[in-house]
């Protein structure tokens, strides 16, 4: 590496840095050590790329919003079956994860928060009709504020759409 690289010690450094973090996942978590390391590593580097600009759109996953904050958030297919995953619907410790991926975006919110499901959707060429998460059902009725939107849709039907915000 010395010979190939002239930034060599930075080099060598990023590769002590990476197995000594490696040693600590496989301590931690054996399993899924690998999985683990390299989603917190990837979280490091987009957290570090964030830019404070209020002009700017992010999209992102969940696990990449993890602790990051912005003033309005959107999360998107609140349904079940998209979120909460189908694989996850029957696999309790997986049900828990999305559980705790919806927590994570909830809280990324610090002025408004929007969770919006589809009635209907088209995926993977077919229409799919699915209820809404069984997240949006654990949240105090209290706490929503949920809105209908009236207009056709491009199934062709004139039916409402729901859309639900935090007060």
């Amino acid at each position: 590496m010395e010979e190939s690289f002239p930034d060599s010690d930075s080099r060598i450094e990023n590769i002590r840095e990476l197995a000594g973090l490696s040693r600590r996942f496989e301590d931690e978590h054996p399993a899924d050590a690998l999985s683990r390391m390299l989603e917190e590593a990837s979280l490091m580097s987009a957290q570090d790329e964030m830019t404070e600009r209020k002009d700017i759109l992010h999209l992102m996953t969940l696990h990449a919003a993890k602790g990051l904050e912005f003033s309005f958030v959107f999360v998107t297919g609140v349904e079940e079956g998209i979120f909460p995953h189908a694989k996850s619907l029957f696999d309790a410790v997986q049900l828990e994860e999305e559980r705790r991926l919806c927590y994570v975006g909830i809280t990324r919110s610090k002025e408004r928060l929007w969770l919006l499901r589809a009635r209907r959707r088209m995926l993977w060429g077919s229409v799919q009709a699915n209820p809404e998460s069984r997240f949006l059902k654990e949240i105090p009725k209290e706490l929503l504020n949920v809105t209908n939107l009236a207009g056709d849709d491009f199934f062709g039907e004139d039916e409402d759409e729901e859309l639900y915000v935090d007060e």
